[in-house]
């Protein structure tokens, strides 16, 4: 277990096998959590390529002196989920001379580890199982021995070589992606057409409005050529009755 001045950046990079197997873990739902010596437990940002998960815990993070594990979840508080526990991760220590090995200069220290994600019921590996037939030799030589020579391509598949029931369930597939396109053609065409209805029925009221528009203009003319003869007529009449008196 490494030992690590407290406060230093550290850099951790684990090794992870699935099923004690090199699985790819890029594009599963992996999570790494660190648990400090009292229990307390926190997430770290963590990034994935390959089977290497990489993560960074930085010193301003570091809280305690002591032992740290380290958690690796798939698939955390959802369904199928599983854990791997790195449970003497690294220790952090005091000083740098504490270090195993002492610290020579100012460097972001780096923890290398591995382990074995086990999904669903762990038995033996099928190399395990091939060894225990007989097999001798490395995981590794008997991954290679399932390799076999190159085979006959043989001939390409013809219509003749189905029959019409499995040449129509080829043909399904595509069948019933033109039918959804038409059913989208005449959905589209529908709604194209009620725009247009709606375009011009908007047309038509606007067309009335301003029809209206100009009868109330015409109206407020009249009324106002209407006042004003109101007026002379009632100034001639005044005039009138005062030539009289």
């Amino acid at each position: 277990m490494k030992k690590v001045r407290k406060g230093k950046d550290i850099i951790i990079k684990i090794s992870v096998k699935t099923n004690r197997i090199p699985v790819s873990l890029e594009g599963r739902n992996i999570s790494l959590m660190i648990t400090s010596p009292t229990g307390t437990q926190e997430a770290l940002n963590s990034t994935v390529a390959e089977t290497v998960i990489t993560a960074r815990y930085p010193g301003i993070q570091h809280k305690n002196l002591g032992v740290y594990s380290l958690t690796i979840w798939e698939n955390y508080k959802k369904e199928n989920q599983t854990a791997l526990d790195i449970c003497e991760a690294f220790s952090l220590v005091s000083t740098t001379c504490q270090e195993d090995p002492a610290s020579e200069g100012l460097e972001i220290e780096t923890i290398d580890l591995s382990g074995d994600l086990a999904i669903g019921v762990q038995g033996k590996s099928a190399y395990e199982i091939a060894v225990a037939q007989g097999f001798v030799g490395t995981e590794s030589e008997w991954l290679a021995s399932l390799k076999g020579e190159q085979g006959d391509p043989g001939d390409p598949f013809t219509y003749d070589d189905f029959t019409p029931e499995q040449i129509k369930e080829l043909q399904r597939p595509a069948a019933e992606a033109i039918e959804a396109a038409n059913i989208a053609t005449e959905t589209a065409n529908q709604a194209a057409q009620t725009a247009s209805n709606a375009a011009i029925k908007a047309t038509e009221a606007t067309q009335l409005a301003n029809q209206a528009a100009s009868k109330a203009s015409t109206a407020a003319q009249t009324a106002t050529e209407a006042a004003t003869t109101a007026t002379q007529t009632e100034a001639t009449i005044k005039q009138a009755e005062a030539g009289r008196v």
